[in-house]
């Protein structure tokens, strides 16, 4: 499901350039389907505690903070 996602966001960066027929409307659709995939995939492993969506997006604060950082030299 995370690669058909990565498709997808690479298919709606496509459109948006204008190098595919498919519309920027249409990609974004389906990216958008594709990473309601993705969540629903997530959500089942949570249920199942195989992964704990509370520490991951703790994780994705902590990232975003360094990149942020690291883009603009600060916190």
């Amino acid at each position: 499901e995370c690669c058909e996602l990565g498709q997808a966001l690479q298919k709606l960066r496509r459109a948006l350039k204008g190098t595919t027929p498919v519309t920027a409307g249409q990609a974004r659709a389906k990216m958008d389907e594709e990473a309601g995939d993705v969540m629903l995939l997530l959500d089942c492993l949570e249920d199942e505690v195989l992964v704990d969506l509370d520490a991951a997006r703790e994780s994705a604060r902590q990232k975003l903070q360094r990149w942020y950082g690291r883009a603009f030299g600060g916190d």
